[in-house]
Parts: structure tokens; C-alpha cells; sequence
């Protein structure tokens, strides 16, 4: 039972907004994206990554970028190699990957 609490997926998308983390078990769509919500619009950056950035002191310089790349990293020159790879968004993971994991 105690894996099935782990393992469990939330039953909607608020509460992984709430707690700070996707909404989902898919990878992200992308770093950085605008959410309309009642409240409002509000921009959703992976926090994780920016933390990172921020460690390497490169959030100041990538910052803008990111938004104008509609969270897209993969063509930012001054991003390391590793965090690309470490955070991929779902439209640049092979689907053949998405099918191995579901299977």
C-alpha cells in the first residue's frame, strides 16, 4: 500500500498547482507558458529550472529569452548541454519514448 500512496496521481490538475508541481505524470510542454485560469493570466515557469539557472547564475541572462522562445531551451546558446538534456519539453521528447514508458 505504500507505493500506491506514493505512485498515486492527483485527481485533478489544481492540487499539482497548488503543490507547486505539474499537474500531470507527462512532461511539461514547455518551461515556461502562459495559464488562463478565473483569477486570471499568469505565466507558469518550471521552478525547477530556474532554480538551476539561478545556481549557475544564468537566470538573469536567459531569462528573456526563454519567454520570447515560449519556454523552449534547446536553441539558448548560454544553456548547458546537460540541463537541455535533464529538461526536455514534451514536444522534444521522441514519441517513441512516451510509447516505452506506457508500455
Amino acid at each position: 500500500m505504500r507505493n500506491a500512496t506514493l505512485m498515486a496521481v492527483a485527481p485533478n490538475a489544481n492540487i499539482g498547482l497548488v503543490a507547486g508541481t505539474t499537474p500531470g505524470i507527462d512532461p511539461r510542454f514547455a518551461q515556461v507558458f502562459s495559464r488562463n485560469k478565473i483569477s486570471g493570466k499568469y505565466l507558469d515557469i518550471n521552478h525547477n529550472l530556474v532554480k538551476e539557472l539561478k545556481e549557475l547564475n544564468l537566470w538573469e541572462t536567459v531569462r528573456g529569452e526563454m519567454i520570447e522562445r515560449q519556454g523552449d531551451i534547446s536553441e539558448i546558446g548560454n544553456i548547458p548541454e546537460e540541463i537541455k538534456i535533464r529538461y526536455k519539453s514534451a514536444f522534444t521528447i521522441s514519441p517513441l519514448a512516451f510509447i516505452e514508458v506506457a508500455a
